[in-house]
């Protein structure tokens, strides 16, 4: 909105930059599983790229209000021009969680803004739902971040037993019951479950769903599923794990069982 010099040279009009590179986004992809594909509301997404954020670091921020904050430094990602929260931002990568209000729509146009600039939108589909397990390794396949009915974390120093029950987490589960709230801290007195069904697979075998929804004190778009591990499963195990809300995760999700 305010006036700025113009010079001319060339036969055209030179128009003075900003002296900030504009930044750019390469991929975009599911946090838990890397996987790309379309997005779904509320999904915890990876967005990789050039010139996102400053060379420091920026980790989540909660805002006077209680929710996670749609910008970190400089650095805000825009889904069709809503502002989506932010988990952290550095000058390649960052994370951003999907605003619910892409619910509905067959597309949707992703920018990143850092220091006034604007990336190119990258226009990418939206799903009802798009499921990945998040591993240890934060890698998308290998020891899935699953924690025991004991509390301690899932590995092969610490496997789980058959018939108890575990909690697996991931993102992409979609809209909620109640609706999802953008950047909400989700207390164990507001939990949100998916809209649609969850079935989890552990060893090739259907386990009981106990709870699938969000994770207490945790940013709305995160999902925790508490499954019991099927009894038929062979012991001292590495089993693979899926879980199921319209598509199926990623194969590759591991855990150990006794």
């Amino acid at each position: 909105g305010g006036a700025v010099p113009l010079s001319t040279g060339g036969g055209g009009v030179v128009v003075p930059g900003t002296g900030v590179p504009a930044p750019a986004i390469t991929t975009v992809s599911n946090a838990a599983s890397h996987a790309a594909g379309p997005v779904a509301p509320g999904e915890i997404l990876i967005v990789a790229g050039n010139s996102l954020a400053d060379a420091a670091p920026n980790s989540a921020q909660i805002t006077s209000a209680g929710l996670v904050a749609a910008s970190l430094g400089a650095t805000t990602v825009l889904f069709d021009d809503v502002p989506a929260p932010l988990l952290y931002a550095t000058v390649n990568q960052l994370s951003a969680i999907v605003p619910y209000e892409v619910s509905g729509q067959a597309r949707t146009s992703i920018q990143v803004e850092y220091q006034g600039v604007r990336s190119a939108p990258l226009t990418v589909a939206v799903a009802p739902t798009f499921p990945g397990i998040f591993t240890l390794n934060g890698a998308g396949a290998g020891q899935g971040a699953i924690v025991n009915q004991d509390g301690t974390i899932n590995g092969p120093d610490t496997p789980a037993a058959r018939g108890e029950v575990i909690s697996i987490f991931g993102t992409g589960e979609g809209q909620t019951v109640p609706l999802g709230v953008d950047g909400i801290i989700v207390t164990a007195a507001d939990l949100r479950r998916p809209l649609q069904a969850v079935t989890v697979s552990i060893g090739g075998q259907t386990a009981e769903v106990l709870y699938a929804g969000s994770a207490g004190d945790q940013v709305a778009g995160l999902l925790q599923i508490n499954a019991r591990i099927p009894l038929g499963i062979a012991p001292s195990t590495v089993a693979p794990v899926t879980i199921a809300i319209g598509g199926s995760s990623p194969a590759g999700v591991t855990m150990a069982v006794q």
